[in-house]
């Protein structure tokens, strides 16, 4: 009996069309800015090895491309920032900070000449907001977020199967007469399945408050691609007494060396800026070129009651939809 199987790209949706015309503008806060390369996570070192063997270097040299493992990872980037301006709303008149986390997964010169084995399988994106003074009663808490799920343009693959049966009866060779059966008989079936780039977001109490939201990002598996390049995510916090708070923002990831999957991390690749509401009103206001100017620059405070709909209209994800906290 043998049996053979081969998938088939029948349709392929361009995906993230909404973001080919997409370009990294000026206009991130020169304080809250993180650009990192990763590293080997020692944990993943089994993973890289194939063998599970935790000890394997991850200086050995990667055959297919000549080159050291570390030396490829180091030539991964992200760069991550807080988009301006901060906007100052209300929630049931209690303030609100809304606030655009831009992702950029940079393409380095290694990484467009071993586009399959430094792209990014999957990202796992964490911000955590805690009160400037490390007051934990007193800290920001989420109250919305985008997006809460995602979903790119599918891409649609054929899978086809076959399984041929071939069974022979014959009688034994003293007999005169010989006597042979034969079945010879082939099974054929298929099905379509899609794929498509995913984003999962969920927020996480911590005692009880919500001060934690999480992102997790894959690839469509069929184009392997990697995800997308840039990420618009946007978090609203409440925060009733205005009080300054700070942003962690976090990274892991996967890379793609063939079927190899292994997790990169480094300790370093944690962005952690201060954001002071009051501050921002006023330097928005006394902006030495203007209100406008520190409008578009510092923060809107335009003080409006915060909706689902001022999220979606941030993310450059269309069809995101928005999740909600209890506080």
């Amino acid at each position: 009996m043998s049996s053979s199987k081969s998938p088939e790209i029948i349709e392929t949706k361009e995906i993230l069309a909404e973001l080919d015309d997409y370009q990294y503008e000026d206009d991130l806060s020169e304080d809250a800015i993180l650009v990192t390369p990763f590293e080997v996570c020692p944990t993943s070192l089994g993973e890289l090895s194939g063998h599970g063997d935790e000890s394997f270097d991850a200086n050995s040299l990667c055959e297919e491309e000549g080159e050291t493992y570390s030396y490829m990872i180091k030539n991964a980037r992200v760069r991550a920032a807080i988009k301006r301006p901060i906007q100052l709303c209300k929630c049931v008149g209690s303030p609100v900070c809304l606030m655009v986390l831009e992702i950029e997964f940079s393409e380095t010169k290694r990484s467009r000449q071993m586009p399959r084995l430094l792209r990014f399988k999957s990202v796992e994106i964490t911000a955590e907001f805690r009160d400037a003074e490390g007051k934990p009663k007193l800290g920001p808490e989420i109250i919305m977020f985008c997006p809460e799920t995602y979903a790119g343009k599918p891409t649609f693959v054929l899978h086809r199967y076959s399984t041929t049966v071939k069974l022979t009866a014959g009688a034994p060779s003293a007999i005169p007469v010989g006597l042979r059966f034969e079945i010879d008989r082939t099974h054929s079936q298929q099905f379509q399945k899609s794929y498509h780039v995913s984003i999962t977001g969920e927020a996480h109490r911590y005692g009880k408050r919500t001060p934690i939201v999480k992102w997790d990002v894959k690839e469509d598996e069929a184009l392997k691609q990697g995800v997308p390049k840039q990420l618009r995510l946007v978090v609203a916090v409440k925060n009733p007494d205005q009080r300054a708070f700070n942003i962690k923002l976090n990274f892991s990831a996967y890379l793609g060396f063939n079927a190899v999957e292994f997790r990169v991390k480094n300790k370093e690749s944690v962005l952690s800026t201060r954001v002071d509401p009051k501050l921002l009103r006023e330097q928005a206001l006394n902006d030495v070129h203007g209100p406008e100017h520190g409008r578009m620059w510092q923060c809107k405070a335009d003080d409006k009651e915060l909706t689902e709909l001022m999220l979606e209209e941030l993310t450059n994800l269309k069809g995101a939809m928005v999740g909600k906290t209890s506080a």
